[in-house]
């Protein structure tokens, strides 16, 4: 049976929610205690786990489209591989999912595609409008091109199998360097994931060695407003590295 995915939501399980959700609401009410010093905080707190759960959702959501178009490079592989022995372009992704199983298993997510592909095509559903369907639902404008391509390729009767190798050849260069950049901003990520720890680590070792200091900050509305500003800022600040350090090819 045909399975469809909506890659712009991330799915988890009921126990992963529960943790996320508790993680992100503790982790929320203790940076508002030390910016605010108030109990109230366990209110606000829930817009701070919004905040975490959304984020986490959005690198999660990111791995899974890289992993996703690893997968479908790999797929065109197979399919070229089967292309070359004769094989229609229709039956070659039969072989071709054959070989993700034995690479990714029965669960991932490209052999999940590949099987609502081929039971697509058993239902005389066109080979170009499967693969749009594919990359509508994951985002993924080099899906999208590759589709765009094999359709021109079809209509024009162009050569089928150099087509799809070069296209799957660029897609593959792009993949590397993307990895490449990955590589050279992991240094520059750890140091943005220790400088967004920074404000809230000073705020805790001013409390616990000097708690006299911040005093003045508590328990009135100038205090409240200065701190929400500092809060606001730190959060932006999160935003602008995150920003800093996504380059996309």
């Amino acid at each position: 049976m045909e399975k469809k995915i909506n890659y712009s939501v991330y799915h988890r399980g009921p126990r992963e929610w529960v943790w996320n959700l508790l993680f992100g609401y503790g982790l929320s009410v203790c940076l508002l205690y030390l910016f605010y010093d108030s109990v109230f905080v366990v209110f606000p707190g829930f817009l701070g786990m919004a905040f975490f759960v959304q984020r986490k959702n959005k690198r999660l959501l990111e791995e899974r489209k890289k992993k996703l178009l690893r997968g479908f490079i790999d797929g065109m592989e197979g399919i070229l591989a089967a292309l070359g022995t004769g094989y229609s372009l229709e039956s070659s992704f039969r072989e071709a999912l054959r070989d993700l199983e034995i690479l990714y298993g029965e669960k991932e997510d490209i052999i999940l595609e590949f099987k609502a592909i081929i039971f697509q095509l058993e239902n005389q559903v066109a080979v170009e409008d499967a693969l749009y369907s594919l990359a509508k639902r994951s985002g993924l404008e080099d899906i999208k091109t590759f589709t765009e391509v094999l359709v021109v390729a079809k209509r024009t009767g162009g050569d089928m199998v150099e087509i799809i190798r070069s296209t799957n050849a660029n897609i593959r260069e792009k993949i590397q360097i993307q990895r490449e950049i990955e590589t050279l901003l992991a240094e520059k990520k750890l140091e943005a994931g220790v400088m967004n720890f920074m404000p809230p680590g000073i705020v805790l070792y001013m409390r616990i060695f000097s708690p006299g200091f911040l005093e003045p900050l508590y328990g009135n509305l100038v205090g409240v407003a200065v701190m929400t500003f500092c809060l606001f800022a730190y959060f932006f600040s999160i935003w602008v590295s995150d920003r800093i350090i996504r380059i996309e090819v």
